[in-house]
């Protein structure tokens, strides 16, 4: 696949005043492109990256995992077998809790939501976790860390990260010409990146994508992306590596009028080709038997929902609402009228009885945990 040359038509009609975007395309050799939508300079304006911190913090765990002062595989806990690898996998079956004023480690743990290494669910408190363990092991603030394992390595001097519990997870700011190095370095070392996907986790809500420490992988056909997004109040940005071709992109919003995915589908439509043709799905109406399976209700912390069994239908029951819905395969219901710009599957994790266990809706990176049949 060649390097892209053209720049792909993202520029809304209309941008507020203070609106601005950076998309940048970076190469293995350092050199970088970039498009400048509205008010912003690539060297100067800093961007906040959100939940690109996720892939900062897992660089530094794993450039200390190098030099041997840690090893991602030791329970943290004698009482419960959650390790580095399972939260920067999002696998430590936590669930997406708001983050708590000060972390102890036992009760931030100690949950049974999930078992460890059961299941995938996004969660903000496992980087969390990590970032003050990171800490306590080095007795060095994280932003410095990130400054000697990642920034200072590959040449990036204007990012930072936050102080505090949520820096791990979300608090990375920096400009599109840092985002870019990020990118470079990331491509001039190979084993950096391999290191993360070393023990991938399947993410079920989303077609061939899985988890890496701190990324997602995923293909497009027959290309290989490795990315993450962050979303931090009017900010939104994504970062995606196209390895296998030696380059790749950022784009960095604020105050964004558009949804970052639409943006991100442009960006790839023209880069990447048109996306592969959806596999086709037979909808039927589920049995009575399925209807037993899913209906009770989920939770991850403040999201919920109902399934409920009527007389010939499943319903999903939410805000007073209910939609019916369909079986779509062995562990997938739909909505049986989709809305427009918004995945319909509602995907099921089963247990060994055959119930589902957890939910992930519409897309959704987090699961919903059965609670009550």
């Amino acid at each position: 696949m060649a390097l892209p040359v053209d720049w792909p038509e993202i520029a809304p009609a209309e941008l507020s005043s203070e609106a601005c975007a950076i998309l940048c395309l970076a190469t293995a050799d350092g050199a970088a492109r970039y498009l400048t939508i509205g008010s912003a300079d690539v060297a100067a304006t800093r961007f906040k990256l959100g939940s690109v911190a996720k892939l900062v913090t897992a660089l530094v765990v794993s450039a200390l995992a190098r030099e041997g002062r840690l090893t991602l595989d030791a329970p943290l806990l004698p009482s419960r077998s959650v390790t580095l690898r399972h939260l920067l996998t999002h696998a430590a079956g936590l669930p997406d809790d708001a983050l708590p004023a000060a972390l102890d480690l036992s009760a931030a743990l100690a949950s049974d939501w999930l078992p460890p290494g059961a299941a995938f669910s996004y969660a903000n408190l496992g980087f969390a976790v990590v970032g003050a363990q990171l800490e306590h092991l080095t007795g060095q603030p994280l932003r410095e860390l990130a400054r000697q394992a990642v920034f200072a390595p590959y040449g990036i001097s204007g990012a930072t990260l936050d102080n505090g519990l949520a820096a791990a997870a979300g608090g990375l700011t920096a400009t599109a010409a840092d985002a870019a190095r990020l990118l470079t370095g990331l491509l001039r070392h190979p084993d950096h990146l391999a290191a993360l996907l070393e023990t991938p986790v399947a993410v079920p809500s989303r077609l061939a994508t899985v988890a890496g420490l701190g990324c997602f992988q995923r293909r497009r056909g027959g290309i290989r992306l490795v990315e993450h997004e962050g979303f931090t109040g009017d900010a939104a940005c994504a970062a995606c590596l196209v390895p296998d071709e030696g380059w790749g992109y950022a784009l960095l919003t604020r105050g964004w009028p558009r949804r970052l995915r639409r943006t991100l589908d442009q960006i790839e439509a023209a880069w990447l080709g048109p996306p592969p043709a959806a596999a086709a799905v037979k909808l039927a109406r589920a049995s009575r038997e399925i209807h037993a399976r899913y209906a009770g209700d989920y939770a991850n912390g403040p999201r919920k929902l109902r399934i409920v069994s009527g007389d010939d239908t499943l319903y999903l029951e939410r805000q007073g609402a209910r939609v019916p819905l369909v079986q779509a395969t062995e562990t997938q219901l739909a909505i049986a009228l989709p809305l427009p710009d918004k995945p319909s599957e509602i995907v099921a994790l089963m247990d060994d009885a055959g119930q589902a266990m957890c939910l992930y809706p519409f897309g959704s990176l987090r699961a919903l945990r059965r609670v009550q049949a």
